[in-house]
């Protein structure tokens, strides 16, 4: 009996070695098998997924012989589960309670750095349509400057002179109307196309705010020339008055006949004796 019972024992014994060798078997394909799994190239999706974890492979129970022994094993016999489990975990296996520590290949890419912003291609410049070439603006023409006209004017004198040599025959209200030299005005006149010697006295007397009077006599267009800077016909005697001259000439029509030209010379002169005392 003890003979059969030692048999039996080895018998186990073994069978639970071969079960061990299996289980260890198992265990190391299935790393592998793990660790192949890791090393393929993860997608978009998978990043960061943890392979699962693998549960302790399953124990083959041990069979005893002998009747009614199917299923028991012995707490004394070496060789049984429980010295198994107190003899520590088999290969590829955690202790309960272990927290599973990854190894560093096996563990997914960490955070993943954030890609740096993609900047923008510089844009190409658009090709731009040649211009069009535009001939430079031409300046206005503008007609030749007509050369300047001269001014066309006269010389005009108004003038006494021979009333200093008859002051006793003045009125003497007005002696002190007659300057020392007898010269009353002398100016330059511009003329204009038909002007007569009239024309230039009267607009002398007027830009020089000088008195002037005179009379017409209707249907012969005559003026006769009355008083000049208030020295009027008659003042100095009974044959005083006021004659005119034109380049030195005195004429028997009026002053308001008389055309002139550019460069004349038109004099009113007061004479005492009907113009013997001017020649």
């Amino acid at each position: 009996m003890y003979a059969a019972m030692r048999r039996n024992w080895y018998g186990h014994r073994a069978r639970g070695r071969i079960g061990l060798a299996l289980a260890l078997l198992l265990a190391a394909a299935l790393l592998v098998f793990s660790g192949c799994a890791k090393e393929q190239p993860q997608g978009p999706g998978e990043e960061g997924a943890h392979p699962p974890v693998q549960g302790p492979a399953p124990q083959e129970q041990t069979l005893q012989d002998g009747p009614g022994a199917q299923g028991q094993v012995s707490k004394d016999e070496p060789g049984s589960q429980e010295d198994l489990a107190q003899e520590g975990p088999a290969v590829g296996q955690q202790p309960p309670g272990a927290s599973k520590e990854q190894d560093p290949k096996e563990q997914g890419p960490k955070e993943q750095e954030e890609p740096a912003l993609q900047q923008d291609p510089p844009k190409e410049p658009e090709p731009t349509a040649p211009s069009q070439q535009t001939e430079p603006a031409q300046p206005p023409q503008t007609a030749p400057a007509q050369p300047a006209q001269p001014v066309q004017s006269c010389t005009l004198v108004v003038e006494c002179s021979t009333v200093l040599d008859h002051m006793d025959e003045l009125d003497p209200d007005k002696q002190e109307l007659i300057p020392s030299d007898g010269v009353l005005l002398q100016t330059e006149v511009v003329l204009e196309e038909g002007d007569t010697a009239y024309d230039v006295l009267e607009r002398a007397a007027r830009e020089a705010n000088m008195h002037l009077e005179s009379s017409v006599t209707p249907g012969y267009r005559s003026v006769y020339i009355e008083g000049i800077a208030n020295l009027y016909e008659f003042d100095c005697g009974s044959l005083s008055g006021w004659i005119y001259f034109v380049n030195g000439e005195s004429f028997s029509h009026s002053a308001s006949q008389q055309t002139v030209q550019a460069g004349d010379e038109v004099a009113f002169r007061y004479t005492c004796d009907l113009g013997e005392d001017l020649k």
